[in-house]
Formats: C-alpha cells, structure tokens, sequence
C-alpha cells in the first residue's frame, strides 16, 4: 500500500512541476517592437518590447513567434550594411534590433545584414508577435 502511495504522490509532484512556469506573461501576445532575435540552433527568441521609453526583454520559444505567419517581418527602405550603395531595397527581417538614430538593423534569413527605416510597428511594418514568453532581464 505504501508503495501505491509514493508512486501516486511522485506522479502527482510531476505532474505539478510539469504545469508550473515560472514568470511566465499568461496569454499575452508580445509585440516585438524594438528588436527580435534568434539563437542558433533556432529553439529560442529574445524579443524586446518598447514601455514607456523602456526596453523589456522576453524569452520566448522560436516556435511561438510570427509575423503574418512567417518568421520574419518585412521591412522598407533597407540599405546594404557597410556599403557605399546609396539604393534602398524591401527586406524580409528575420532578426532586427533598434539603433540609437531611430533605424533598425535587420538580418535576413539568408544571413545579409541591412540598416532600415521605419521602425516596426509603424503602419507600413508589422513587428514580430510571440506569446508563451518569460519576462527576461
């Protein structure tokens, strides 16, 4: 009989553990608004959300984050980094993050870096969206 109740107690300790997530944002869609960022083995997404005039950093799952069901945001008015090319081109964002002049720097999912402008989440630019997300530091 005892050993019935430990093996019922460890399921159910389990089963709780399982079912907590710690500083979890509940049903909240966060909207990437100053940056998203992936890791390499593309499991995880930091995406950083403009409050007030502060950035707040979330840990997401990659799999949970989207843009018009893509992994990436299109972004307007995107000139090649460190080139003397004055021409703009539209690019597809799979990473961004905001710089101090008001742009973005974008990566695209073949890995080219750009500088673009406007920022997402103006009208024209669709930011990120993740939910299931942990508030980061």
């Amino acid at each position: 009989m005892l050993r019935y109740f430990l093996k019922i107690s460890t399921l159910l300790l389990s089963l709780w553990i399982y079912s907590l997530e710690v500083a979890t944002v509940d049903g909240e869609l966060i909207f990437c608004t100053a940056g998203f960022t992936v890791n390499k083995d593309k499991t995880d997404a930091v995406c950083k959300k403009n409050d007030l005039n502060n950035v707040k950093n979330y840990d997401c799952p990659y799999s949970r984050c989207w843009c018009q069901n893509h992994h990436w945001t299109p972004f307007t008015g995107c000139r090649l980094k460190k080139s003397k090319i004055k021409g703009t081109s539209n690019q597809d964002c799979a990473e961004y993050d905001s710089l101090p002049d008001r742009t973005f720097s974008c990566r695209n999912p073949a890995g080219v870096d750009y500088i673009c402008d406007p920022s997402p989440g103006s009208p024209d630019i669709p930011p990120m969206v993740c939910d299931n997300c942990k508030q980061g530091k």
